[in-house]
């Protein structure tokens, strides 16, 4: 008897959580075919849901998640986990990103200017070609970031701002002096960088280069 009523029991369970994995799974694919959209609209109504429905793919452990091209300016993802999310192409400024996960996205061309990016982790993020511009990576972890070709005048760093084997060739800076500054700073990590990265002023502006020799 009691082990009929188990068995019903059991059973019951298991297709309440076979068929709340079904309607997850539906969700997901939903949400994932209104982001396409709403993909190159360049409207604040777009930007709303596309942010609305960034947070309901992270909050649901979503993977795969395509928001390239997109215009998320102002977008909150305060706290998410967005690793391997790909942002190519994307306007994120003033975008907040703190205290997120971002491990190896992809944000290749993405425009992050003012973006609020403290205590994010980027560890192997691509970031090149990103505009960085005035973002703000107070106590944000840089570990083996490419960081090449991006936009990094009026960054905003301090002593909980960790850098280490990141790639900054051809990085645009504000001054010839750029380097030493992040080490006044007591950016971690500055010191390597100093020991093998030189800024040069190009026609185009300050530019990182690789020390010859």
């Amino acid at each position: 008897m009691w082990g009929f009523v188990f068995d019903v029991v059991f059973l019951g369970l298991f297709f309440s959580y076979y068929q709340h994995r079904q309607e997850r799974r539906h969700d997901i694919k939903r949400w994932k075919e209104e982001i396409d959209d709403y993909r190159y609209w360049k409207t604040d109504e777009a930007a709303i849901r596309l942010a609305g429905l960034t947070r309901r793919l992270a909050n649901n452990n979503a993977t795969d998640v395509d928001l390239s091209h997109c215009e998320i300016t102002s977008g909150v993802f305060e706290g998410l986990k967005l690793d391997q999310y790909n942002f190519y192409y994307s306007k994120l400024h003033s975008a907040d990103f703190t205290d997120c996960s971002l491990i190896n996205a992809n944000f290749h061309l993405a425009e992050l200017t003012g973006a609020h990016l403290r205590n994010v982790n980027f560890s192997g993020s691509n970031l090149r070609n990103a505009d960085l511009s005035y973002a703000y990576l107070q106590g944000a972890k840089l570990i083996k970031t490419d960081l090449r070709d991006t936009f990094l005048n009026g960054i905003q760093m301090d002593n909980t701002t960790y850098l280490n084997l990141i790639n900054l060739e051809n990085a645009q800076v504000d001054s010839l002096t750029w380097i030493e500054g992040i080490l006044h700073l007591g950016v971690k990590g500055a010191q390597e960088i100093l020991e093998k990265y030189e800024v040069k002023e190009t026609l185009n502006g300050f530019r990182v280069c690789l020390k010859e020799g």
